[in-house]
């Protein structure tokens, strides 16, 4: 069970390396990423009654998505305790889930940005 531990975190970590390599790399998107916050901005969200709302919105979403992330780790921990050849079907099963939901988190994620510049948020 140490080697699905150490692939996953090696995993997750060059995925975090990849994207700030690319978010440095890309001129565009650099500023957004490196210097997010800036005193006018955070004078005008303390001030705003938008922040409410989109908290009042954001946090059970955050909370679905943990909770739903952390049934799926609980599950792999327990296959892993049956034996070793559950394991390796529940990390195969785990990991067509995460592919077939990342692709559609992606497109929505897209598609809300897109609607978002379009009406001029």
């Amino acid at each position: 069970m140490q080697g699905v531990g150490y692939s996953t975190l090696i995993t997750q970590i060059l995925i975090f390396i990849m994207i700030l390599l690319y978010s440095a790399s890309v001129q565009q998107i650099r500023p957004a990423v490196f210097n997010p916050f800036t005193r006018q901005a955070l004078v005008e969200a303390s001030n705003s009654q938008k922040v409410k709302v989109y908290l009042k919105l954001a946090v059970p979403s955050v909370l679905m998505f943990c909770l739903e992330w952390n049934a799926f780790q609980f599950l792999i921990l327990m296959a892993g305790y049956i034996s070793n050849n559950h394991l390796a079907a529940q990390v195969i099963l785990y990991n067509i889930c995460f592919v077939s939901f990342i692709v559609a988190y992606g497109i929505s994620m897209a598609a809300s940005t897109l609607v978002g510049n379009s009406i001029g948020a």
